[in-house]
């Protein structure tokens, strides 16, 4: 929960699935998408990390968009949680 532009939010949702350290699946609702609270307006949000040569892989999988505008918003909201995160692990 938070305010995000003026404007108090709070998001939901549930874990799933973990398969540390590969996977880790979550429900997901956004408390600004305007949706009722019911199962099918949650998103499944997937993240699994594959090991590479010298490196880890991270990938994240987002279903329940149903606009060309909320995948634009998505794709932007993980670019920016993705860089955070990979500045933080860097460190």
């Amino acid at each position: 929960q938070g305010e995000w532009n003026g404007k108090k939010y709070e998001d939901k949702g549930k874990i799933i699935k973990i398969e540390p350290p590969k996977m880790l699946h979550t429900t997901y609702l956004s408390g600004m998408s305007g949706k009722e609270d019911k199962p099918e307006s949650y998103a499944n949000v997937i993240y699994e990390i594959t090991a590479g040569k010298g490196h880890n892989i991270v990938s994240i999988t987002q279903d329940n968009i149903e606009t060309e505008e909320g995948v634009k918003h998505m794709k932007a909201n993980w670019e920016k949680v993705l860089e955070s995160m990979k500045n933080l692990l860097e460190k």
